[in-house]
């Protein structure tokens, strides 16, 4: 890693750490917000492609752009981030629930959002963002999502389906306006682990 790169924290469940961990997880999908208030027309939203400008630019379906749209991503290409994931501190090292939940079935587990910069274990460099309509995710992309289409190593549905139940699992907690029905503007963000 470099001195100059920003370094930002992010949050992910056990399962997603380790799908990180096991080189499945290379991208991740965040809610816009606020939403962005666009017309019915607005069939994507893409970064201008001038670098230096900031703008996000709204589309219609025939590739006319029709406004700019006020957004922005907490994450930018070369970020690196470094991940918050459910952890505990014994004298010695710090534990994580990814590795050692079934074996520490009793163990007290530390929220993932109180987790200090030191304990961090894993590192992404952001690759690339863009924005999106959650249901617009492709099986490629489920499945760079972490999701194989298994459950519990028996059941095998789409990696889509399986991407929507883990969707509605995390964000159906927030209300109805960022459900997999509701089909949000999200932001898409591709990520590389470093060491």
């Amino acid at each position: 890693m470099k001195l100059n790169e920003k370094m930002k924290p992010i949050i992910f469940s056990t399962p997603m750490v380790q799908a990180i961990l096991e080189g499945r997880k290379t991208m991740t999908r965040r809610v816009v917000k606020p939403q962005p208030k666009v017309c019915k027309e607005v069939s994507s939203i893409k970064r201008h492609s001038n670098p230096a400008c900031k703008n996000w630019l709204a589309e219609t379906n025939n590739g006319g752009t029709i406004g700019i749209v006020n957004i922005k991503s907490k994450y930018e290409p070369g970020d690196i981030l470094w991940v918050r994931e459910t952890w505990n501190q014994d004298p010695i090292s710090y534990l994580y629930k990814a590795d050692y939940g079934l074996i520490y079935k009793y163990q007290t587990w530390k929220p993932s959002i109180y987790m200090p910069r030191a304990a961090a274990r894993i590192f992404l460099r952001v690759t690339d963002v863009r924005v999106e309509r959650l249901q617009d995710i492709s099986e490629a992309d489920a499945l760079n999502e972490g999701c194989d289409g298994e459950i519990a190593g028996t059941i095998s549905i789409k990696p889509i389906e399986e991407y929507k139940a883990l969707w509605d699992s995390i964000n159906g907690k927030r209300g109805g306006a960022y459900k997999w029905d509701s089909n949000p503007w999200v932001w898409v963000i591709e990520f590389e682990r470093v060491r």
